[in-house]
Parts: C-alpha cells; structure tokens; sequence
C-alpha cells in the first residue's frame, strides 16, 4: 500500500512583473499565473505533496511547530502581492523583489519544484536549489515565483 500524500498549495491567480530594473521607476504589470506560464515556459505551481503521516507528525512535534505555523500562514494568506519579478540584464535575467514592506515572520515562498537526484552541485541548473549530497529542487518546468530568487 502506498503513502497517501496531501496537496497544500496557496491559491495564487496572478504575479507582478516588470520589464525593467526594479529602480527604473516603471510601474509593473499584474499577470495572470497563466500568461507568467507562457512568457516563462514553466508551469506555476507552488503545491508541496507530503504524506499526511508526515504533516501530522510536522504539525505536532514541538520542534516544527513553528515552523509548521508559518507554512501554514504562507499557504493562507501568501504576500505575492508584495513581490514583484524584474528584469535584471541579459545576463541574469530576472529576480523577485518586494514591492513593500515584508515583516519578519512573513514567509517569502516555499521553493518548489521536482525532486530530482543529482551527482554534486553542477548538475543543478539556474533554477536548482541542493536539499543534500544526493538530492536538489529543479524549478526549469514547474514551480513558483521563488525560482527567482
């Protein structure tokens, strides 16, 4: 019998762009999570799949809860409206920026992605984030506005 897993995704609609460097002065656009998929060539989805032993069990211990709690924030009440994506230069490309005040126990985003295995670090490309030696987060196909970070 398989682990069931739970999805708990933020209900996101819509991203602030920008063409421009972040101090240009140019107003950003709000794009609908679909025309951000297009421009972009991934698909957005900043759902985490965790078994529901696991969430029960990092929901309850006392050493998450914490951090259980300002998952569970970020995925009520997500702060997109607050970041925005700008254009860097052709040679970075594009990053996320906040368009206004973030406070400190605000989380950002959840860095999302396929879980794939990996040799060492240069076998991640630009949007990789390592879990471990054995273990990195590829968000080149799908995954959220954290990719830009």
């Amino acid at each position: 019998m398989g682990r069931k897993l739970v999805s708990v995704q933020p209900t996101i609609t819509s991203v602030w762009l920008s063409e421009q460097p972040f101090d240009s002065g140019v107003e950003p656009i709000m794009l609908k999570t679909t025309e951000f998929e297009r421009k972009f060539n991934f698909k957005f989805d900043e759902s985490i799949f965790v078994s529901e032993k696991f969430k029960h069990n990092f929901g309850h211990e006392e050493r998450f809860k914490e951090e259980w709690e300002l998952i569970e924030s970020y995925l009520k009440n997500p702060i997109h409206d607050k970041l925005v994506i700008c254009f860097i230069d052709d040679q970075v490309g594009y990053g996320l920026f906040a368009r206004k005040d973030i406070e400190m126990s605000e989380v950002i985003g959840i860095y999302s992605g396929e879980v794939v295995k990996r040799k060492d670090q240069r076998d991640m490309n630009r949007y990789g984030m390592g879990i471990d030696q054995k273990y990195g987060i590829d968000s080149s196909d799908v995954g959220g506005i954290t990719r830009f970070i």
